[in-house]
């Protein structure tokens, strides 16, 4: 894993801004006894329990605000997850046109709105988790998506384009419009976005000796502000925003040649 700190993304990034939104949204969801358990708890982890959703479940989302978990198979079959019980409430299809499969989830638990990237078809799918009903289709004018991340403050979805010259998509939560795209010229893969301070994180195959390269977007000029390489076969990013530090997963120690 790649451990990325924001002296390492951008020499124009404020050092030691705190990230106030997150930590306003913790301590408004939580008790002052849980927000404590969540400060003291440490030790190993354990499996409480396995659930048997059918189908080949694929990517998993959680709505930390309804405790609620969102996964989808590569079919698009969905299965919503009471968080308090363990128990499926529902199963439905992201997507019902015919042979449709999805591939990245994405929550923004802000407006309680799930979103699910079907690639077969070039679409965002826009689901609302308070009736676990798809509301729209964004289309995204024929490009193969990958993967999903929401800012919550600003209601933008940046989606991972890898067909085409590949990019980052960017549709409007209020509108459910592609407001851009961004030409990257190669995939993009994996995606996450810090909501603080609004930067895109997204990985990029360049191929070749460069192998696997992570791209910081300007979430408001949709500019690109920097290219980091990665010395390892990225598979994943997260950001976590309250430390502004950005995690990428690896296959393996080595980069790809």
């Amino acid at each position: 894993m790649a451990i990325l700190t924001e002296t390492q993304q951008s020499a124009g990034l404020r050092l030691g801004f705190t990230p106030s939104f997150v930590k306003q949204s913790f301590l408004r969801r939580h008790s002052p006894d849980q927000r404590r358990d969540a400060a003291t708890t440490s030790g190993p982890v354990s499996t409480v329990t396995t659930l048997d959703i059918g189908g080949y479940p694929q990517y998993t989302v959680a709505n930390s605000a309804t405790n609620t978990f969102y996964s989808v198979d590569m079919y698009s079959l969905l299965s919503v997850i009471n968080g308090a019980t363990n128990q499926i409430t529902t199963q439905f299809s992201a997507d019902p046109q015919p042979q449709a499969q999805s591939q990245g989830m994405a929550v923004n638990e802000l407006t309680n709105t799930i979103y699910a990237c079907n690639w077969w078809y070039f679409q965002l799918g826009v689901i609302d988790g308070a009736t676990n009903t798809v509301t729209t289709q964004v289309s995204l004018d024929g490009m193969t998506c990958w993967g999903a991340a929401v800012n919550p403050q600003t209601n933008m979805i940046y989606v991972s384009i890898n067909g085409g010259s590949g990019g980052v998509a960017v549709v409007d939560g209020a509108t459910n419009t592609l407001v851009t795209t961004i030409p990257m010229g190669v995939g993009s893969y994996y995606i996450a976005v810090n909501p603080v301070t609004n930067l895109v994180y997204t990985v990029i195959y360049v191929g070749g000796p460069s192998g696997f390269q992570l791209y910081v977007l300007d979430g408001s000029t949709y500019e690109i502000t920097a290219t980091i390489p990665l010395d390892i076969n990225a598979c994943g990013v997260a950001v976590n925003p309250l430390t502004n530090t950005i995690y990428v997963t690896s296959l393996s120690r080595a980069r790809s040649r």
